[in-house]
């Protein structure tokens, strides 16, 4: 991932996220916390076309509802990443 100090406390594969009726829910490959609270959303994905900005806008907001807890303030929100990794990706071609 880049970080060197990156220690992951807890992680779960296939995340189910149950959206209100009517939107659209997701299953998230790998959710993952760190020791400093950090939510990092890793998807394993085999075309580019299904990482799109838009997906991970929409995977980024269904993690800020869903690790937000009721009446808190919204600075509580925790940082978070979602990162697409592709098939194709670029880092995967330099290799």
């Amino acid at each position: 991932m880049g970080v060197e100090d990156l220690q992951i406390i807890s992680s779960e594969t296939q995340y189910d996220l149950k959206r209100l009726l009517g939107s659209r829910s997701l299953c998230l490959d790998v959710i993952a916390t760190d020791s400093k609270g950090k939510i990092f959303n890793i998807e394993i994905q085999r075309s580019n076309e299904e990482a799109k900005p838009q997906r991970a806008r929409y995977h980024s907001s269904a993690i800020d509802i869903e690790f937000l807890k009721a009446k808190s303030d919204f600075k509580e929100l925790p940082v978070s990443y979602v990162i697409f990794i592709t098939e194709n990706d670029i880092a995967a071609n330099n290799i």
